[in-house]
């Protein structure tokens, strides 16, 4: 795998958490649930959904796509437990403090001072397991032959993505598992071994891209599928997997979207706190269901576009009070002492 960096890819990470911002928007927003099933605005505030549900398995895809042999380095680990520590118990307790969280009490506190044990943000919690198998992982990943990574990556989407279609003999839980962001990682690492869709021209992928949203779109809309909006759905799988091919294949370089690009996991951190999700977003936007249809397209992106911004703003002040309280320093510290522990063991 190319160990150049891939500014491509940042740019489709900044796009992915805007896509994840329409999600949240159309979802706990409250304008899906309010939409008339039947009515024109039903079906194209599912279509939005659908275009953008893509997301969160291309973000995780991403990881096992870009993987190298490096060792891993425990003290990102520490690094990214004090960024969740931060949204999940700092921002929790500002809005307790400012009387902005009635509903928070000393219990739900202390819960947000262990962000992952306590599952505060799922995605994060799956995230860790993920981060301690890679080192077992990569050992298949970047031994196995292109035949045989061929194989694997038929019967790994076989195993969790087409049979979601019938059962959840594994407990992928739709995809909110760890389980099922370990498929994603040696997925990704497996479609880049093998060169999927490499050979394939960028058009085709766009219309292949496009025909995948359309059948999903209409199935949950004009057929009783509904089992097929799932980040687990054959479906969402193939289109996230695209638009990982897509984005690697766009040349340019920019710092400036490297940097931005670093920020985008506080976008889902900021949004998906307990108190912004349920105090703030929750049905804030149903109104829009009852607007114009282009209008209320136009609401959806605005709203986005603002959560979206909001988080990398609040990302980059966080990421420079770490960098001011030498966090970095204090995570290499950490693995230091661990390891010392360990080996003592």
């Amino acid at each position: 795998m190319s160990k150049e960096h891939n500014y491509g890819i940042d740019l489709l990470r900044l796009l992915l958490m805007f896509m994840v911002c329409v999600l949240h928007v159309l979802g706990q927003g409250g304008i899906l649930a309010h939409s008339v099933e039947g009515t024109n605005h039903y079906s194209i505030f599912w279509l939005m959904e659908i275009l953008c549900y893509c997301a969160v398995d291309s973000f995780a895809l991403i990881s096992g796509y870009m993987a190298s042999e490096k060792p891993c380095r425990f003290d990102k680990i520490i690094n990214l437990w004090f960024t969740t520590f931060f949204y999940a118990f700092i921002i929790t307790t500002f809005f307790v403090l400012i009387g902005k969280a009635d509903n928070i009490g000393s219990k739900d506190i202390i819960y947000n001072a262990f962000p992952i044990i306590n599952s505060k943000y799922w995605y994060m919690t799956a995230y860790f397991l993920l981060f301690f198998s890679i080192p077992i992982l990569n050992r298949f990943l970047f031994s196995v032959d292109r035949e045989n990574a061929k194989k694997a990556f038929i019967l790994i989407t076989i195993l969790f993505s087409f049979m979601g279609m019938f059962n959840d003999p594994f407990f992928v839980k739709a995809g909110y598992s760890a389980l099922w962001l370990i498929a994603l990682y040696c997925l990704g690492a497996l479609a880049n071994r093998i060169e999927l869709f490499d050979r394939k021209k960028t058009i085709t992928l766009i219309c292949f891209w496009g025909l995948l949203i359309l059948i999903t779109w209409y199935c949950y809309v004009y057929t009783d599928m509904k089992w097929i909006v799932s980040y687990v759905s054959p479906t969402i799988l193939f289109s996230g997997i695209i638009m990982v091919v897509l984005f690697k294949r766009i040349k340019i370089k920019s710092r400036f979207i490297a940097y931005l690009s670093s920020l985008s996991l506080g976008v889902y951190l900021l949004q998906c706190n307990q108190v912004i999700w349920n105090n703030i977003i929750l049905n804030a936007f149903v109104y829009i269901a009852d607007e114009v249809m282009i209008i209320g397209i136009l609401h959806v992106l605005k709203y986005a576009i603002i959560i979206w911004a909001l988080g990398l703003i609040v990302e980059s002040i966080r990421s420079q009070m770490a960098k001011l309280l030498k966090l970095d320093h204090l995570s290499k510290k950490i693995v230091q002492i661990v390891d010392f522990c360990l080996s003592k063991i």
